[in-house]
């Protein structure tokens, strides 16, 4: 090993922040403090460094240039990886883009001659403090800037000086960024003694790392922290272990910190990574130095827990940066007494690196196929994913493979076509050819009826627009006018239908035109009134029910009038925004769209097919009310907390606490329900007889549990459900203002409803993912309710599809949580099956399905992982 301190690499005595080699090796940047408050930048040839003579030579120029267009001091200088740009980063809040040119940019009154002529081309402004620290991307595409302005902004670097985002999810000064090599995240470490790492498909956090940083305190101007030459580990500055100085390894896989670097006796300030791979024994591994604040510098390799070398009081203040050459085995740092120190190390010493086609197939062995293209996920980082994938597309191929035998099986073939051909002793020889099912014609809808009364059929002559599934369930219907409400229709009594004509007309009648019922049920949905005043065949069906036979007539109590249909529905918080738009008409369909926006971005959508009247917002469910008196609720990354309710009447009032939802309907009637416990805890209780002469509801509220009624006389009561009876909590002088829930419904059996599949319909691929989205759940819970495994292991998959396909992260991972029960021994997993199905077994399918999107695949690592530990 040789060391060298030039003294003539300097900045006239100032101290020197930033130091960076060019990647062919032949110059060296320095940055650091100028003449009084200005920044100085210099490039330097490397020719004189590396050899005594050129030194010794007055012809070999050793000062290339000086740059001092910096007002404050510059704090970081960063090649680009081809070596066309250096940035520069100062406390003037600017980063500036230099590239060399053949004019002249001397500074005025300046004393510096320049051999090399270097241009700013382009000043980036956009932060709003002091830039501590910069860092190239893979292939220059960003540019990567931390400030005192606790922010990190990430340059488009080919469309300079366009932003393409800023991250701020620090709450301190960020004093250093560093790179993922394969492209997928970008690490940065902050004063607020965290260290997080960031997406960069979507740009989101991704990790935080705080446990290693507690204790450390905020004494080092820098934290350049730095990622792995081969991707699979950061290794941070400025963290302690038992109040010791340490450096942080922090894995890739989970990203969780699992060990330390010791031997430094005051804080890590640098890191950084040789460029190439080094192999020893057909063993390939890292090299990297670290600098601290104790004046040491440190060499560190992989696969070896100490340190290989220590460099003790080679400077007389605390190193600020340091860098490799990436050609060589030579090493350079800085300080804050404004020397520069050289290293030049022997294989023997750090070992042999590897050539650029060794490099990049060692990087192939660990990822697979290298695009190096940011934001882009085709690399693999678990070798897990692959078998999962071969079982996905086997377990798919097994479904194609036994519906295409399920229907040739159930398919009866007609063999009015033939082959016929001669043999060699002219004997004929005929050949049937398959044509085909011969269920060629229109469904016949047939429904039970009476021994003394007519089958109602439709037939393709009389009946040639007659579609199934206009007949049987009608998502939209308020009146929910199905087969079986067909069925109680014509069992009515002779003295409700004056002759048989006459009703089978009616009945032909409603069931020729199923389009026209639709449109129709469509026009007066929207009313406000109530539903007996809405439309004809409500009033039908409400007088058949109140003309049964042993049916006693319901008296409603005094009406809570229900909210009016709104076309838009708005909540808003500081961190989400759920809106709810009605009467949506897209290709002949009319739908409600429920849209979930976090951060000005739509996470997810949900459609509804009746017409929201309320929405109530809370941290925990959101609750739609709809106006086919059924209560919907959804978590805050779409999916369904429980199957539909069904109210006595329209909603009114809806009051939410974490996962209790309070109903109060239209007519009088008070329902709880606790989604915690997935338990009703009130089921219709009447509060009529709380209102008096001229007395309204004025707030309704939940507390411990329970429902608390507030009205206008300023009385206030509760339900006490050990008496099981409503009692007068207190008299209230002030109410509070109520919000609204939101309302759905679930109908027919499963089979009907998965006959009605959107996705069939003239709708857009973005309308049916939608609406497969939507439906998939409330199919799924259909399945649970009529107890049929095979169609929940269906539809199952079928929504996890969904969600995997639109990259819906924070659904998939609530329903992984759920399948994978307690982790800790001492726990007992109650719920081991649904419906008779291991819950082990849905989330290897999950798994399977999270393996075909990559972007997912750090999420399918880390339940891999908890299920084997589990298993």
């Amino acid at each position: 090993m040789q060391i060298l301190k030039p003294p003539w690499v300097q900045h006239q005595s100032q101290p020197i922040y930033a130091i960076d080699i060019l990647p062919d090796g032949s110059r060296l940047a320095t940055g650091g403090q100028g003449d009084g408050i200005y920044g100085m930048l210099r490039i330097w040839n490397m020719d004189p460094i590396r050899s005594e003579p050129l030194e010794l030579d007055k012809k070999c120029p050793r000062l290339m240039c000086s740059l001092e267009s910096h007002q404050r001091c510059v704090n970081c200088v960063r090649w680009s990886n081809d070596g066309t740009f250096l940035a520069s980063a100062g406390e003037d809040d600017l980063v500036i883009i230099w590239c060399k040119t053949a004019s002249s940019n001397a500074v005025f009154g300046s004393k510096n001659v320049n051999i090399e002529h270097w241009k700013n081309m382009f000043i980036l402004r956009g932060h709003t403090a002091g830039v501590l620290h910069v860092a190239w991307s893979v292939g220059d595409v960003y540019l990567a800037s931390c400030s005192v302005d606790n922010s990190v902004i990430i340059w488009n670097s080919c469309k300079f000086p366009e932003i393409v985002t800023k991250l701020t999810g620090h709450t301190s000064f960020v004093k250093g960024v560093a790179w993922d090599p394969i492209g997928l995240y970008i690490a940065s470490q902050s004063d607020d003694k965290t260290l997080k790492v960031w997406r960069t498909r979507d740009w989101r956090e991704e990790a935080t790392i705080s446990k290693p940083f507690i204790e450390c305190s905020n004494t080092t101007q820098f934290l350049r922290c730095d990622w792995s030459t081969d991707g699979q580990f950061i290794v941070s500055a400025n963290a302690k272990n038992c109040e010791g100085p340490v450096s942080q390894i922090i894995n890739r896989k989970n990203f969780i910190a699992h060990r330390d670097l010791v031997g430094h006796r005051k804080a890590v300030t640098c890191v950084r990574f040789h460029p190439k791979l080094f192999r020893k024994d057909s063993t390939n591994f890292v090299i990297f130095a670290t600098g601290s604040n104790d004046r040491s510098l440190s060499i560190w390799a992989s696969i070896y827990v100490r340190p290989i070398i220590v460099i003790h009081d080679i400077f007389e203040a605390p190193i600020t940066d340091v860098v490799w050459c990436k050609n060589s085995l030579e090493c350079a740092a800085c300080s804050k007494d404004g020397t520069v120190v050289f290293l030049e190390f022997s294989e023997d010493e750090i070992g042999t690196f590897l050539t650029d086609a060794e490099h990049e197939q060692g990087m192939k062995k660990l990822y697979g196929h290298m695009s190096f293209q940011i934001g882009v996920h085709n690399i693999i980082e678990n070798p897990d994913i692959l078998k999962f994938q071969k079982l996905a597309q086997e377990q798919q191929r097994t479904q194609l493979l036994s519906a295409s035998i399920q229907k040739q099986m159930n398919s009866p073939c007609k063999t009015d076509k033939q082959i016929e051909s001669r043999t060699a002793t002219g004997r004929r020889r005929i050949t049937p050819i398959c044509v085909g099912s011969i269920n060629d014609s229109p469904p016949v809808l047939v429904f039970n009826r009476p021994e003394n009364s007519k089958t109602i059929s439709t037939s393709p002559s009389s009946q040639p627009n007659i579609e199934k599934n206009h007949v049987t369930t009608d998502t939209n219907d308020n009146s929910a006018f199905s087969v079986c409400k067909l069925e109680s229709l014509a069992k009515s009594s002779d003295k409700e239908r004056p002759n048989e004509k006459q009703n089978s007309s009616s009945t032909q009648n409603l069931l020729s035109s199923p389009r026209k019922r639709k449109e129709k049920f469509f026009k007066n949905s929207h009313s406000n009134k109530l539903p007996k005043k809405r439309t004809e065949p409500l009033l039908e069906n409400q007088a058949l029910l109140n003309s049964t036979e042993g049916a006693s007539k319901f008296e409603i109590g005094p009406r809570i009038n229900p909210p009016n249909l709104q076309r838009k529905l708005f909540y808003k918080d500081k961190n989400f925004e759920v809106t709810v738009e009605n009467n949506i008409s897209q290709s002949q369909l009319l739908f409600h769209r429920i849209q979930y926006q976090r951060q000005g971005e739509v996470s997810w959508e949900h459609i509804s097919t009746a017409p929201v009247l309320i929405l109530e917002v809370s941290l925990d469910v959101i609750v739609l009310g709809l106006e086919d008196q059924t209560i919907l609720t959804l978590s805050h990354s779409g999916l369904r907390n429980a199957p539909s309710f069904l109210l006595d009447a329209l909603p009114s009032r809806i009051a939410v606490n974490n996962l209790l939802i309070l109903v109060i309907t239209s007519a009088a009637s008070v329902y709880v329900w606790d989604l915690s416990k997935n338990k009703c805890l009130l089921n219709s209780s009447s509060i009529a007889n709380l209102f008096e002469s001229e007395v309204t509801l004025a707030n309704i509220e939940i507390r411990n549990r329970a429902p608390v009624i507030s009205l206008s006389s300023n009385k206030c009561y509760t339900f006490s459900y050990d008496y099981e009876s409503w009692v007068l909590l207190l008299d209230k002088s002030e109410t509070s203002c109520f919000k609204s829930g939101l309302f759905s419904r679930l109908n027919g059996s499963l089979s009907e409803i998965s006959s009605k599949l959107p996705g069939s319909s003239n709708t857009s691929s973005n309308q049916q993912s939608m609406f497969v989205n939507s439906q998939s759940q409330m199919f799924q819970f259909s399945a649970f309710t009529l107890a049929s495994s095979q169609e929940y292991r269906h539809w199952f998959l079928v929504n996890i599809r969904s969600l995997v396909a639109n990259g819906r992260e924070a659904a998939l991972r609530e329903i992984c949580n759920e399948l994978l029960g307690p982790v800790v021994k001492t726990m007992v997993d109650t719920e081991k099956e649904v419906l008779g199905i291991c819950k082990k077994e849905l989330l290897r399918d999950a798994l399977a399905c999270i393996a075909t999107n990559l972007s997912l695949q750090r999420l399918f690592t880390e339940f891999n992982d908890l299920m084997s530990t589990v298993t």
